[in-house]
C-alpha cells in the first residue's frame, strides 16, 4: 500500500467551547494551502483508490478539494477514526481493512497523524514528526503483518510543494508555524 497522510487546512480561530471546535471550517488562507497542495497532487499525477476523512467540517473541505483536483470520482469516505481524540491504535486498525488497496489518502488531525506516522515508520509514536497544517506525507510499502510498518518516502510543508511547482498564488507563510 502506498498511503498519503494529509492534514486538514488552517482553520478559523479555535473555538473556547471545545464542542465548537468541532465545527471549525476552512479559512480562506487554509482554503489556498489545500488548493496548492491538491494542484500539486494533480500535477505529479496522483490517483487514489480511496480518499477517507476525518467527519469534521475542516477535513472534509480539504477532502472535497483534493478529491476534485485529482478527478477522484469514488465516495469519500467519512472515518471516526480519523477525528481528534480517536487514537492511533484505532486508526490503524480501521486501515488494516484496507490492507489490499494500492492509493489511500488519509485527511484528519494533529497530533494522531503525526503519530501514526511515527509508529508506522519507526515502531513507536515518539519521531519528532510533526505534519504542518496542509502537510503531505507518503508511507510506502506499508504492511500490517506482524506490525504495522512502513516506508517514510516524503513529507513535505505546503510550501516545499508551492516551491516546486512555482505556484504564483501562495503567500509566503511565516516559519514559525
Amino acid at each position: 500500500m502506498e498511503l498519503y497522510i494529509l492534514r486538514n487546512g488552517e482553520a478559523g480561530s479555535h473555538a473556547a467551547d471545545i464542542s465548537r471546535e468541532f465545527h471549525r471550517s476552512l479559512s480562506e488562507a487554509g482554503r489556498d494551502e489545500v488548493e496548492g497542495v491538491a494542484r500539486w497532487l494533480a500535477g505529479q499525477g496522483v490517483r487514489f483508490d480511496v480518499i477517507a476523512t476525518s467527519p469534521l467540517p475542516r477535513a472534509r473541505e480539504t477532502a472535497e478539494i483534493v478529491a476534485d483536483a485529482v478527478d477522484y470520482d469514488s465516495k469519500i469516505l467519512d472515518w471516526k477514526a480519523l477525528e481528534p481524540g480517536v487514537g492511533t491504535l484505532s486508526l490503524i486498525g480501521h486501515l488494516t481493512e484496507f490492507f489490499k488497496i494500492q492509493n489511500v489518502l488519509l485527511i484528519g488531525h494533529e497530533p494522531e497523524l503525526s503519530k501514526m506516522i511515527s509508529l508506522l515508520i519507526a515502531g513507536h509514536h515518539h519521531c519528532g514528526i510533526h505534519l504542518q497544517r496542509a502537510g503531505l506525507c507518503k508511507l510506502r510499502r506499508v504492511t500490517f503483518y506482524d506490525m504495522p510498518a512502513g516506508e517514510l518516502h516524503w513529507l513535505l510543508s505546503p510550501d516545499q510543494m508551492a516551491v516546486v511547482t512555482n505556484d504564483p498564488r501562495r503567500r509566503a507563510i511565516p516559519a514559525s508555524r
